[in-house]
């Protein structure tokens, strides 16, 4: 976690996400106790908190129902976010390939 008066900033990785769903958790009740209020909390998710399975088209009014356990941390740290009372802004990357 890197801390600052001007930055916030915490790490959801692909791996150990339920522990760090508690850590983010607790950072965020951090923040709240301290009095802190960052201006944004940005939030890199992943796709997979979609449903879509069969290379069907997705975006943001897709319904996230993710179908994996990765998927559901993400989706529930997404709304943890959103529940927080922080400006956030959530980014839901795809899987990047080709030739």
């Amino acid at each position: 976690m890197i801390r600052s008066s001007k930055l916030s900033w915490i790490s959801c990785s692909s791996s150990r996400k339920r522990k760090e769903l508690a850590t983010l958790e607790r950072f965020l009740r951090a923040l709240q106790d301290q009095g802190e209020k960052p201006k944004r909390v940005f939030f890199t998710s992943s796709t997979s908190a979609y449903a879509q399975q069969r290379g069907e088209w997705i975006d943001e009014t897709s319904p996230a129902n993710p179908r994996r356990p990765a998927g559901e941390i993400l989706v529930l740290a997404e709304r943890l976010l959103l529940a927080s009372g922080f400006d956030t802004t959530i980014v839901r990357f795809g899987g990047i390939y080709g030739p």
